[in-house]
């Protein structure tokens, strides 16, 4: 009888560590995993042709996924973050192989301002009076005055 408590005993352990020996690796097993698109800057994204903004959903692993961005006007797309890697192509296709967080980064429009003149050496820039040559820079499309 001794022999089957200790058989008994053997098979219930058995069975303890096989369960917590799937517990410890069950982030293989998992099916669903969360995908997070974000935007920095002022633009829109768009996830298999659909605009999104602060998406966090969850997905099944192994899916394919498109992502484009259309910068707003005054700005430029200038990256993709994707985890931490840098990715500058405009359109982004990628298979969801685990938890992925996804940033659109744009950047504003920087233009420049230079006058030069033969007939003076001042001009007055948004009424401010400033010495010939003159260069500076400005949001692009923001009005400036040259008198």
């Amino acid at each position: 009888m001794r022999f089957f408590h200790i058989l008994f005993a053997a098979a219930i352990l058995c069975i303890v560590v096989f369960c917590i020996s799937l517990r410890g690796s069950s982030r293989e097993y998992v099916k669903e995993v969360v995908l997070r698109v974000e935007r920095r800057g002022e633009g829109l994204v768009y996830l298999n042709s659909t605009p999104v903004n602060n998406l966090e959903v969850s997905l099944t692993r192994g899916v394919k996924l498109s992502f484009s961005a259309k910068p707003a006007k005054g700005w430029r797309f200038a990256y993709w973050a994707v985890n931490s890697s840098k990715l500058v192509e405009r359109n982004l296709t990628l298979v969801l192989r685990g938890e992925t967080r996804v940033t659109a980064v744009f950047k504003k429009l920087v233009c420049a301002l230079r006058i030069i003149s033969n007939l003076s050496d001042r001009a007055y820039v948004n009424g401010k009076e400033v010495a010939l040559p003159f260069e500076s820079k400005y949001s692009c499309g923001e009005t400036v005055t040259v008198t």
